[in-house]
């Protein structure tokens, strides 16, 4: 199950970086890729967790974890080539609406569960000010 949603939720993270190349051009498309690189890094170690203690060894859990990866540029592809026939303010809102959805609905609570809220929330806004770090230095104001 946790393979499935991550695959799933990588797509509209993956449209969300084909839209911003489009809208923004190659500059706000690698800000966004790294942006996400480093996200999904995180949550691959975090996948891995439960997967390894629950036996899969270190070459298939790799395996299975740059598989939903892959989720990412499928959902950038798709939404680079969408934004040549659909408007891309819509688009935008998908790629948002999606991530906001999942966001809120499945990662927040799940981080603040267990009695991790004081490191859930200083990891939401460590993300936050890093994605904004990298537009500042990145002069895309």
């Amino acid at each position: 199950m946790v393979v499935g949603v991550m695959s799933l939720h990588r797509v509209p993270e993956g449209f969300a970086i084909g839209a911003a190349w489009v809208a923004g051009g190659r500059a706000l498309g690698l800000t966004l890729v790294a942006a996400v690189a480093v996200q999904n890094a995180v949550e691959g170690a975090v996948m891995a967790a439960p997967l390894k203690r629950g036996g899969l060894r270190t070459p298939a859990l790799l395996a299975l974890v740059t598989a939903t990866g892959m989720a990412v540029p499928v959902g950038a592809v798709a939404g680079f080539y969408l934004s040549s026939v659909v408007p891309l303010p819509p688009l935008l809102a998908l790629a948002a609406g999606g991530l906001l959805y999942l966001t809120c609905n499945e990662v927040i609570p799940e981080s603040h569960s267990h009695g991790n809220e004081v490191r859930a929330t200083f990891g939401v806004l460590a993300g936050f000010v890093f994605v904004m770090l990298m537009r500042v230095f990145g002069h895309h104001h």
